[in-house]
């Protein structure tokens, strides 16, 4: 009786407890069914819900393809191969690898920089009482039409006089009796709408971004255009024509679309409000830049002294190790490289006004990050999720590379060093591609069973019946669900 003490034990426990505990027993049990593992391993196994939900995803646009126990023989072993190599990784020690750790590192600042860019960012522009806003007038609509002379602030005061005569001699030519859409066609600077004779499409009042184009939007008549006016962008006129009443959805059914919009006309807001941001975060947390760093990076790359102009192109190639390691921008708890503004190849700067701007791009990754961990966003459960798909993603690939990559790369090496003098360029070239491909999937495929045959695993066949059935009664509500989208789009 010894194995069973804990309900010998039970007389001597008030009645409604050992009800309670036998009901949350009998719960954890009844959960456990509700998603039985399809295959086990040492240290871990594959449950039904993954199973059905990865099915679910990958023929998320294949309707006619249903679930069956080969599809599920392979989704399954694959789930339980990747959880295998994660265990395998850290019995090696590879979640103490240094690259490992600063990878993670790196991509779990991508991951609250974007974060923190949306929730203290774009939610402060793109508000709910904005989108509420828009949906309150979602008809009636208009068919809208502009010319623009283009005449930001940044402009000489010589130009913008040029464009203001510009807009007013269109103007003029309007009410000489001129086709809006011709002049539009002509002489409108927005590339998209300009050769469509203006048209911007049919839109409500908060489509447009630019407040001066909906205090207009909002007093002008229909089939009238106005007179020209500033904008943030230059000089407009604006034409409204035709209105059209249209059904108005549920506010759910369109609020993606909406938040697409208002993203897409208030990005100006958005970018405004992050400046701000970063200067005030520069401040705090004591953000400053190394001039003679950044003038001996300069001086190195071909810059002449007292001869600068911040578009003259300069060779950052002829850039050293001892350049790139220069420290170009210090905050708390950090330091910005030379380095960091090259590393990536497609955003690399061609001369230094590319240069200051890389930096400030870099430095307010850095500051929106370090504040996002100041603010506790690294502790939100949702985050912790994701790290940990992070972390074990970039430990299966670090298994995969030293197991599968590396070997494949020495064997092609010395395919190529046989090769060169016997094959032309090209021929050499398909082979390598050829042998590379065969290399991989020979190399991970006899990883795999080195995997399986350590941790033991099995799949567990009785649990296959009920998997299959539970995924194709949600496949079928998948596919109702998007046949009834599709005839809510048509």
């Amino acid at each position: 009786m010894r194995n069973f003490g804990f309900l010998s034990s039970t007389r001597r426990w008030p009645a409604f407890l050992v009800a309670v505990l036998l009901g949350v027993s009998l719960f954890s049990c009844r959960k456990a069914e509700d998603n039985p593992p399809l295959a086990v391993f040492d240290g871990g196994d594959v449950r039904q819900d993954e199973y059905v939900e990865h099915f679910l995803f990958s023929t998320k646009y294949k309707p006619d393809v249903m679930p069956t126990e080969e599809n599920l023989r392979k989704i399954v072993r694959d789930k339980a191969d990747g959880k295998m190599a994660v265990l395998e990784a850290k019995a090696r020690g590879l979640d103490r690898d240094s690259t490992v750790l600063k990878t993670l590192h790196d991509r779990i600042d991508d991951l609250l920089y974007a974060d923190y860019v949306r929730r203290e960012i774009i939610d402060s522009v793109i508000t709910d009482s904005l989108i509420r806003a828009f949906y309150a007038n979602y008809s009636p609509q208009y068919r809208m039409k502009y010319i623009i002379r283009a005449a930001p602030e940044n402009f000489s005061s010589r130009v913008k006089a040029a464009q203001k005569d510009t807009i007013e001699m269109i103007y003029r030519w309007l009410q000489e009796g001129k086709s809006f859409d011709e002049l539009a066609k002509k002489y409108s600077q927005d590339v998209i709408s300009g050769p469509k004779g203006g048209d911007l499409g049919w839109l409500v009042r908060e489509s447009m971004g630019d407040p001066a184009l909906r205090a207009v939007m909002d007093t002008l008549k229909e089939w009238h255009y106005s007179k020209p006016f500033r904008g943030m962008a230059g000089y407009y006129i604006l034409y409204k024509g035709d209105k059209r009443e249209v059904p108005v959805p549920p506010l759910e059914k369109v609020r993606g679309k909406i938040w697409q919009t208002l993203y897409r006309t208030r990005r100006y807001l958005v970018e405004n409000r992050a400046a701000q941001r970063f200067e005030q975060l520069a401040r705090r947390y004591h953000y400053r830049i190394d001039s003679s760093a950044v003038r001996e990076i300069e001086r190195v790359a071909g810059g002449k002294k007292g001869a600068w102009t911040g578009s003259t192109e300069l060779d950052f190639k002829k850039l050293t190790p001892k350049e790139l390691n220069l420290v170009v921008a210090r905050y708390d708890s950090g330091q910005i490289t030379a380095y960091d503004l090259f590393a990536d190849r497609k955003k690399r700067p061609t001369d230094m006004w590319e240069f200051w701007r890389r930096l400030r791009s870099v430095a307010r990754r850095r500051l929106f990050g370090l504040d996002a961990r100041v603010k506790g966003y690294e502790k939100r459960p949702d985050v912790q999720k994701d790290k940990q798909e992070i972390f074990e993603a970039l430990l299966r690939d670090a298994l995969y590379t030293r197991e599968v990559r590396e070997p494949v790369f020495a064997a092609l090496d010395s395919i190529r060093a046989a090769n060169a003098d016997k094959m032309s360029k090209g021929d050499l070239r398909d082979l390598l591609n050829r042998k590379r491909h065969e290399l991989e999937e020979a190399r991970r495929a006899k990883l795999e069973r080195q995997l399986e045959e350590k941790y033991h695993f099995r799949f567990v066949p009785k649990n296959f019946e009920r998997a299959l059935k539970v995924a194709r009664e949600k496949k079928q509500e998948q596919n109702r669900k998007r046949a009834a989208q599709g005839k809510g789009l048509s």
